[in-house]
């Protein structure tokens, strides 16, 4: 009977110190150091302003323009000529690579006197002789083909000995000749202000301006129409709005988007990051330029940028998104900052042994139990990716 109750003594005391070294000794939860980017963000359809001028057609006809859409044009450059009556759009095309080409040449004959650069001008020239090339399989002149590419030849081996105001002579007989082949009367038009060249336009030119954007309401906004997607006309009428220049110096976005997502600290002048669905993979910095009143839970929250963005300025509509606030560190849950000697931190796993690495925290979220933290500046024991943070049990 003795022996029964030392033995079931001995197994209760014996659980005891099991279970009671394994509750003191519990396994303690650790998360290896990644660096993790956070964003304070709102998005909402945008359109955006510019200042824009539109040039208009003064007849009816067929339209050419000189510019790639997106191109920076200064002030009194011939942008587009518009010829009365129909006119076959590959002649005007054959007729614009020969003004290039006359260009091309004044362009290495400037050059040439101004530096030297015997390289470069025969570049230049095989380059002619390429383009004249494809003009000749377009005409099916097999003759010139054979002869363009023995001038290749002579130029590549530093035989060819060229006079190039004959060239510029031959070029520019070529355009009259094609000029007079179209015979259309023609009305060359010529930017008004230096910019970036839009070859359409889409009516909000004069609606939404940079002065008419401060004005604008929730409801104003909401009775916008999306514009559909701009074909670049070839044929036109009198008064046609059929190209633009974009003032590239400025520009803005309006945002419808949740009131509740914008909070008190953000107003007018604080710096943002702007995102545009329809510019894949391009940002810029720009700055806060008016918040609207709020109407049904929404407001228009404006943006204003002075730097240029590739493919805005074609750009009317579009999903954005606005970062106003990033943080780039640590991520770990609240529980696992701890403090020592009056100093934030986290406790990192040495050799099997805690060490204190001290650590700043940048943001803070309170709802979802987590901080981004960053190593105390100057620290001598700094917080490193691929440490293993203590977290321990919440």
């Amino acid at each position: 009977m003795k022996k029964s109750i030392i033995f079931i003594i001995l197994i209760t005391v014996s659980a005891v110190v099991f279970y009671g070294v394994r509750y003191v000794k519990a396994p303690v939860n650790t998360q290896t150091a990644y660096i993790t980017k956070i964003e304070e963000t709102v998005s909402g359809n945008a359109f955006i302003v510019k200042n824009e001028l539109v040039h208009t057609s003064q007849t009816d006809g067929t339209i050419y323009r000189y510019i790639a859409e997106g191109e920076r044009v200064g002030k009194n450059r011939r942008i587009a000529t518009v010829y009365e009556g129909n006119v076959n759009t590959d002649a005007l095309q054959e007729l614009n690579n020969i003004e290039k080409k006359i260009q091309l040449v004044k362009s290495e004959n400037a050059s040439s006197q101004a530096y030297s650069t015997e390289s470069a001008s025969e570049e230049s020239r095989v380059a002619i002789c390429r383009d004249n090339i494809l003009d000749a399989v377009y005409s099916k002149n097999i003759s010139k083909i054979a002869s363009y590419k023995e001038m290749i030849k002579s130029i590549r081996s530093g035989e060819y000995q060229e006079n190039d105001n004959a060239q510029l002579e031959e070029l520019e007989k070529k355009k009259q000749s094609l000029e007079s082949g179209i015979g259309n009367v023609k009305n060359d038009i010529y930017s008004k202000i230096s910019g970036v060249f839009v070859p359409c336009v889409d009516g909000y030119e004069q609606k939404l301006t940079p002065n008419s954007i401060k004005d604008f309401t929730v409801s104003a906004f909401e009775g916008l129409d999306i514009p559909s997607s701009q074909n670049v006309q070839t044929n036109v009428k009198k008064g046609d709005g059929v190209c633009k220049i974009v003032d590239n110096s400025v520009w803005y976005a309006m945002i419808e988007v949740d009131a509740n997502q914008l909070a008190p600290e953000y107003s007018v002048g604080s710096s943002v990051t702007v995102k545009f669905d329809a510019l894949l993979g391009a940002e810029t910095t720009a700055s806060i330029y008016n918040i609207s009143t709020e109407e049904n839970g929404k407001i228009i929250l404006t943006i204003k940028c002075e730097k240029y963005l590739d493919g805005i300025f074609s750009l009317r509509y579009s999903r954005a998104k606005v970062i106003l606030k990033s943080y780039t560190g640590f991520k770990v849950p609240i529980y696992a900052v701890r403090v020592e000697d009056g100093k934030k931190g986290v406790l990192v796993e040495k050799s099997g042994a805690p060490v204190f690495k001290p650590c700043e925290i940048l943001y803070t979220n309170d709802e979802d139990g987590f901080v981004i933290i960053q190593p105390e500046k100057n620290s001598k024991n700094p917080l490193e990716p691929m440490d293993r943070i203590f977290i321990g049990e919440k």
